[in-house]
């Protein structure tokens, strides 16, 4: 049987893909500093032209392959939520998450790390990784929101703040465990993610406490 032609756009998608597929390949192996259009079109399969009529730049290519790195941590966070019901257990699996998306393999977080480093005098692009981030706190902070109304617990800072600060946690691990791999393991993170939450719900039981003593049991 004859195989079935694609379409233009699908050409276009798998073109697409396979190009970002190639960045992050070329990225984590050579740095981002060091790669160059040419060694990812070559990784491809593609000429030079081929990335230019699909992407904009290599930092538009890196976000591609960053934003495809985000949609796998919300959708294996967010897998837990639906199977996992205590909210410790939830951040211990969720620190395991974050070391399978982004720790275990050290170098793409190196090039991550590295990315930031470049875009950081750059307005646009660091708006752009600020966004990104941003996009993560939001998540983790739906979340946490959820949580907080289930448990009937107050927050001790907005949601998405409190998001900001776990992860805040695991980028500071990662940092730590790329100098001291031996010295960091992954039990590491998410014992400190437990003991990070463990404190967010011991606030959250005082201001309950706090307010009921108080007399106002107002929401």
């Amino acid at each position: 049987m004859a195989r079935k032609r694609l379409t233009r756009e699908q050409q276009k998608a798998q073109t697409r893909k396979r190009l970002i597929e190639s960045t992050r390949k070329v990225i984590t192996r050579r740095g981002y500093h060091d790669t160059t259009v040419e060694e990812i079109a070559e990784e491809a399969g593609y000429s030079r032209g081929a990335v230019y009529s699909n992407f904009e730049s290599k930092e538009d290519l890196f976000f591609a392959g960053f934003d495809e790195v985000l949609e796998k941590w919300e959708s294996d966070l967010r897998q837990i939520i639906g199977t996992e019901e205590d909210p410790l257990k939830q951040a211990y699996e969720g620190g395991k998450i974050f070391d399978d998306v982004f720790g275990e393999n050290l170098e793409w977080f190196v090039a991550f790390s590295e990315f930031c480093g470049h875009v950081a005098k750059m307005p646009k692009l660091r708006k752009k990784v600020a966004a990104r981030l941003a996009g993560m706190n939001q998540v983790g902070g739906e979340i946490i929101e959820a949580y907080s109304e289930e448990l009937g617990l107050p927050l001790p800072a907005p949601a998405e703040q409190v998001s900001a600060g776990s992860q805040s946690l695991s980028v500071g691990f990662a940092l730590r465990k790329l100098m001291d791999p031996e010295a960091f393991p992954i039990e590491l993170h998410q014992s400190m993610q437990v003991n990070y939450f463990a404190g967010v719900l011991a606030l959250g039981r005082e201001m309950k406490a706090s307010k009921s003593d108080s007399g106002d049991d107002s929401d």
